[in-house]
């Protein structure tokens, strides 16, 4: 499992000792570099000045109230920069106001977590975000750190395919919602084989609560309920099991879920929305 490359960009010293403890201390242990604004995080992704050996990083952890240029100029300058733009940003802020919330997706920021208080929960939160990106998304596999192929991993660069069509592409893209995910969408496992389309997604927007998918398979449409799925990207879903091991919709629900009766519930709701007439 390999580790990662992660810039912080974050002023306060105690906030960024304790990120870097955090990734540090982890296992695979991150490979941490600091930078105390958004003009010494410009430089260091540009190898201006005394970062002219620096390494492209995998992660960027911004902070948004910092002196000299902020996290929101920093993240709008990464973002419109052809060379950088691809390093997924996630804003880790002490803000929970939603005009930064907004106006940091609006400008791209691949997600926005706010600090928690306590110095465990601050540092599981971290490790979560390492977590995520080093055992769950996926990304660039090419050597970013040479300039003369910056532009091979810009963001909207095409998904490079496997040679097998049933296997999935080596770049689903960044994560996204499951609010946008499109009916179609193709979904593999965690082996990389294709289990097969999304046909429904079973939520309640009301409660921005997510409960799973119905996925049409080549054996009829099974249910991925939210835990099996591992990641929902620009290009495809991940989920933990292959298609054979997830459980059919019914209205009574599968014998080996007689016990999990949230299952059973989930397993309902797709079986009514399956047998819904259609136009």
């Amino acid at each position: 499992m390999r580790s990662l490359q992660i810039l912080v960009v974050d002023d306060d010293d105690a906030d960024a000792l304790m990120i870097s403890e955090a990734l540090e201390t982890a296992e695979p242990r991150a490979t941490v570099r600091r930078v105390v604004d958004g003009q010494e995080a410009l430089d260091y992704l540009r190898r201006k000045g005394r970062f002219s050996d620096a390494h492209r990083p995998d992660l960027i952890l911004l902070d948004l109230n910092m002196p000299r240029m902020d996290g929101r100029e920093t993240l709008a300058a990464i973002k419109t920069d052809e060379t950088l733009k691809a390093i997924p940003v996630v804003i880790l802020t002490t803000s929970s106001a939603t005009p930064d919330i907004v106006a940091s997706y609006q400008h791209r920021a691949n997600a926005y977590v706010t600090k928690p208080f306590g110095l465990e929960d601050f540092e599981s939160t971290v490790r979560q975000i390492d977590r995520f990106y080093r055992e769950v998304a996926v990304l660039p596999e090419a050597d970013c750190s040479r300039p003369a192929v910056y532009a091979d991993c810009a963001w909207g660069t095409p998904a490079r395919m496997a040679d097998n069509k049933n296997e999935a592409p080596e770049d689903l893209g960044l994560p996204v919602s499951y609010m946008v995910l499109a009916d179609g969408t193709p979904v593999w496992d965690r082996a990389g084989d294709r289990v097969g389309t999304v046909e429904h997604v079973l939520a309640d927007d009301q409660e921005d609560v997510f409960h799973g998918l119905i996925i049409k398979t080549h054996d009829g449409h099974r249910y991925a309920s939210s835990d099996q799925v591992d990641g929902i990207f620009e290009r495809g879903v991940i989920v933990a099991v292959p298609a054979a091991q997830l459980a059919e919709p019914s209205a009574d629900g599968p014998a080996q879920v007689v016990d999990n009766d949230r299952l059973k519930n989930e397993l309902k709701r797709a079986w009514e929305w399956l047998i819904q007439p259609r136009s």
